[in-house]
Formats: C-alpha cells, sequence, structure tokens
C-alpha cells in the first residue's frame, strides 16, 4: 500500500475539481449517497492505495482555464500528471493513473 497525494496547480486560487475516486473503471454514475471530494491548490488529499489503475473523475468548479492534476508519491517524489483546459468542457473529466508496488 502506498500513500498518494492528489494535487492541483492552477493560476486560478479558486479553481476546484470536485470528484470520485475510483479503483479500475469509472462507473457511468456518480455513487449515490457519497460525498465527492476536492482538489485546489492549497488542498491535496491523500489516499492510501494499493497497486493498480485509478481513476479520478471529476468537475470543475469556482474557475476556469488551463490547470494540472498530479498523483504524487510523497515518498519517492514520483508523479503523473495531466493537462487540462476548461475551453475543452468543465463536467465528466478524467484522470487516470497507476499505483505501482
Amino acid at each position: 500500500m502506498k500513500r498518494i497525494k492528489l494535487k492541483l496547480h492552477s493560476d486560478e486560487y479558486h479553481l476546484s475539481a470536485v470528484g470520485f475516486l475510483f479503483e479500475g473503471a469509472a462507473p457511468e454514475e456518480d455513487p449515490a449517497g457519497v460525498k465527492p471530494f476536492s482538489i485546489r491548490n492549497t488542498v491535496f488529499p491523500e489516499f492510501d492505495l494499493e497497486p493498480g489503475d485509478y481513476v479520478f473523475r471529476f468537475r470543475v468548479r469556482n474557475g476556469s482555464g488551463k490547470f494540472q492534476i498530479l498523483a504524487l508519491d510523497p515518498k519517492t517524489n514520483q508523479s503523473t500528471r495531466a493537462d487540462f483546459d476548461t475551453a475543452n468542457g468543465a463536467e465528466g473529466l478524467t484522470f487516470k493513473f497507476t499505483v505501482t508496488p
């Protein structure tokens, strides 16, 4: 198991990504009765994850423009990153990453 930190980098201070983290493929719909979490420039949620494939499905709130999401292993400082731009949409976005043993 590894501790993985999800981070967001944006020039817009209040821009946030709000969604759910799934192991493997994301289901068609968000889980009922489960509260989504948010990632912002100043809020970096951490998860203890088993090795495998993960997807963060999210929507953008409180901002627009280009931003980057990272899945970071703080112990090794290795990360997976992806660039996004709300000009291409702000709903139903996905960030995929793999946790290695």
